[in-house]
């Protein structure tokens, strides 16, 4: 295992800039792109297909990796970590466990939320005014509201 304890500030830089705004930039624009390719989807069959060409599209760079770099270096990479010196201590571990809760839960919220915001103001299928309230009122003059429960 080899381990990088300290990184300076330039190089800090350059991976910030080489590296993570490029992949938030990407995993940006090809979730909003990607969610409106698939939310313009006309049929079942038409949605599976394009979910799989998205599924490849983001896992393409996984694949490349696999395919054309030696063995020698996915084994280094694999093996390399990075670290940082802290002093232990178990209230900051305990900080740090109910963060990553929290975290995790702001996470959920925020995916949820946009997936609300998503259905409520896309922009794919105009005048889209969620078909099945009609028929869900049928259901409900029959007093058959299990199948319509949130319209």
């Amino acid at each position: 295992e080899k381990l990088l304890v300290c990184l300076t500030p330039f190089y800090r830089g350059v991976i910030v800039i080489l590296v993570i705004i490029p992949k938030a930039s990407i995993v940006i624009f090809l979730g909003i792109f990607g969610l409106t390719w698939l939310t313009a989807t006309e049929s079942f069959s038409d949605l599976i297909l394009n979910s799989l060409a998205l599924a490849f599209v983001v896992d393409i760079d996984e694949l490349i990796f696999e395919a054309f770099l030696p063995e020698v270096l996915k084994e280094n990479l694999s093996t390399f970590k990075i670290s940082c010196q802290e002093e232990e201590d178990p209230d900051r571990a305990n900080r740090k466990i109910i963060a990553g809760y929290a975290r995790s839960w702001r996470a959920f919220v925020i995916c949820l939320g946009v997936v609300v915001i998503w259905l409520q103001f896309q922009w794919v299928v105009p005048g889209y005014l969620w078909d099945v309230r009609g028929a869900c009122e049928k259901c409900k003059a029959n007093n058959v509201h299990s199948l319509c429960w949130p319209w």
